[in-house]
């Protein structure tokens, strides 16, 4: 048995398998998150929130962001029903949905529902993470470097540089590390570049603060 109206590639049930195994406090715990508009003016992501607000990993939290984003979208775009939407999770999962005990069944719906606020989360997360990779994580390791003299016989000086791990995530669910190598000069250079771009940002938020909620 397939679905009757959900398009969801063959590698993408795992994400929504993920979803249905959730318990009900779990799936209330995600709807509040995901529909908070305060959540939005905190620097954590909405994939770090769910996971802390909902007792998961990060993996388990990235795929049930990926899986609410697009059951509700297509439950939207083909005005699905309660029923048929149910029907389709069971039939593309493998997962016997309609054994849910019925507090189970609204949380679930609920939390695949369009709401006001959902959209404003929505959007916003859409907006820091489209198209192009986003930044997740940094890690540096330093390293001495010794210069030996023609012969190779003797220390003759040090160079010191530091590694730069750079972790990103994209719309495939996918983490690259890309290393960067660094003197220290280069590292001027980029704390140089940082701190232009944070006072570009604060120029903006002193320009758009006052006339808009500031979400970070």
């Amino acid at each position: 048995m397939k679905p009757k109206y959900l398009v969801i590639p063959e590698n993408r049930w795992k994400e929504i398998g993920i979803l249905l195994s959730l318990s009900t406090d779990k799936l209330h715990a995600i709807t509040k998150t995901l529909r908070s508009k305060e959540a939005l003016k905190s620097e954590e992501s909405s994939y770090q929130r769910i996971a802390k607000d909902a007792d998961i990993s990060h993996v388990d939290s990235l795929a049930i962001l990926g899986a609410v984003t697009n059951l509700v979208a297509q439950r939207q775009r083909y005005s699905l029903s309660n029923e048929q939407l149910l029907e389709d999770l069971e039939a593309g999962s493998r997962i016997e949905v309609k054994n849910f005990d019925d507090q189970k069944k609204r949380a679930l719906l609920e939390l695949l529902s369009e709401s006001e606020e959902g959209y404003l989360v929505e959007k916003a997360e859409n907006l820091k993470t489209g198209f192009a990779p986003h930044f997740v994580t940094a890690k540096s390791i330093c390293d001495v470097r010794p210069v030996f003299d023609k012969k190779r016989e003797s220390i003759e000086g040090i160079l010191l540089v530091t590694f730069l791990g750079l972790t990103t995530h994209d719309e495939e669910h996918n983490d690259h590390t890309f290393v960067l190598q660094l003197t220290r000069s280069g590292l001027r250079n980029l704390q140089k570049c940082l701190e232009e771009a944070e006072r570009k940002l604060g120029i903006m938020e002193q320009e758009f603060g006052a006339k808009f909620d500031l979400f970070s």
